[in-house]
């Protein structure tokens, strides 16, 4: 899933996991706008990076 592609109501999570492998893994969470009583949804997306 590439931040592009996702919908304008997904925001970035505030949480995000650093792993061994060299791979960011961050969480997109949607807002239900029908919905508002649910909780919002994380996704794990995942963001290469190159290390210096």
């Amino acid at each position: 899933v590439l931040l592009d592609d996702a919908p304008p109501s997904w925001l970035l999570c505030p949480t995000a996991s650093s792993l061994n492998n060299g791979t960011l893994v961050r969480f997109l969470f949607s807002i239900d706008s029908e919905v508002p009583t649910s909780r919002p949804v994380c996704l794990p997306f995942m963001l290469s990076f190159s290390r210096n």
